[in-house]
């Protein structure tokens, strides 16, 4: 199964509403990405299902989140296509908080180690941790497979840190998506 698009997108925030009549729309940026709001100058946004690309033009951080005009939106109808709408941006044009680059590093520990569901008798080897706005992601290769694997307490039995194995019991049919 080939990696979707959309898989290697980070999502940085959500589109709440127009601001005005030239086309400007209030963002909430998700926490722990207030360095890549403070450089961002193109970003991804799916409108009417299609990604299309946008370029920042000017931003203004506001008590209720940011004030973005986008080059292209002219007035307030286009933007409020964009209302709801999560806003992407590539792995590589995220900028990490101090802390946050703390937190990848902890995260980035966990790449390497071996996943055995012990109910269906999977292994595979964690290649990467994507961090999700609800939880964490393992991106799990098993021969030419690769598996998007939730990181959550319920599936999860037991780790052994010296052998680097997560024991986990994932739930029927989370392999065969």
């Amino acid at each position: 199964m080939e990696p979707s698009f959309e898989s290697d997108l980070s999502t940085i925030g959500v589109v709440r509403k127009t601001t005005g009549y030239q086309g400007k729309v209030l963002a909430e940026p998700y926490a722990g990405y207030e360095e890549t709001w403070n450089h961002l100058s193109k970003c991804l946004i799916r409108v009417h299902g299609v990604w299309a690309p946008f370029f920042v033009l000017h931003k203004e951080e506001r008590r209720d989140g940011m004030e973005v005009l986008f080059d292209d939106l002219r007035d307030d109808k286009e933007a409020k296509s964009l209302v709801n709408e999560e806003i992407f941006v590539h792995p590589q044009d995220i900028l990490n908080n101090e802390s946050a680059e703390e937190e990848d590093d902890e995260l980035a520990e966990w790449i390497g180690f071996t996943v055995l569901d012990q109910t269906a008798g999977f292994t595979g080897r964690i290649e990467a941790i994507d961090e999700m706005p609800t939880q964490l992601l393992a991106l799990v290769r098993s021969g030419e497979r690769e598996y998007h694997i939730p990181l959550v307490e319920e599936f999860i039995d037991e780790v052994d840190l010296k052998n680097r194995i997560l024991f986990m019991q994932l739930p029927p049919g989370l392999l065969a998506l």
